[in-house]
């Protein structure tokens, strides 16, 4: 199989989570037979050296011509438009969501932790300004992150969580 892998274009000691992931899944994919691109939308400082294959995605992308039997994507927040060539092809889009859906909608506890934890009197003070705003915050946040995730799965023949456990919380 022609796997394409939706990531960021980086490489150990100057990636987080989403990267190692990417890496590992590549590593596995291609210990079974599997040819694995990497599709990237940013240029990197410190590019991927793992991957032979990478392809950047951007409004300026045009279809290669690569037949790829799966995509991966690894964020929900890309342009889906740009898949639609490769969509036409009977491949099959997977979208994975690597934290809890509705992580960033800020909340009281998370502006009080913010202001229990720092030492800058003036950064207190900013943090505490916010919180006659939390219910505009919570709804532009919900929002925002509902249209990314509807986009996302509409888009998607699979949408994958890191746990069972949080499906509900999609769903709502």
């Amino acid at each position: 199989m022609n796997i394409l892998i939706i990531s960021f274009d980086a490489d150990p000691p100057y990636m987080g989570g989403v990267a190692t992931m990417t890496n590992l899944l590549a590593k596995g994919f291609i210990a079974k037979g599997h040819s694995c691109t990497l599709g990237y939308m940013r240029e990197s400082e410190h590019p991927s050296n793992f991957f032979k294959q990478k392809i950047k995605l951007s409004e300026s992308y045009k279809y290669s011509g690569n037949k790829f039997d799966i995509i991966l994507s690894q964020f929900c927040n890309i342009d889906y438009t740009l898949l639609s060539p490769l969509k036409k092809q009977e491949t099959v889009i997977l979208t994975a969501y690597h934290n809890r859906p509705m992580l960033h909608s800020l909340r009281i506890e998370g502006l009080l932790n913010i202001y229990h934890q720092s030492s800058n009197i003036l950064y207190k003070l900013y943090t505490l300004s916010k919180i006659p705003f939390l219910p505009m915050y919570y709804i532009k946040g919900h929002y925002n992150e509902k249209r990314v995730f509807r986009n996302a799965y509409n888009n998607s023949d699979k949408f994958i969580l890191l746990s069972d456990k949080f499906y509900p919380l999609l769903k709502k």
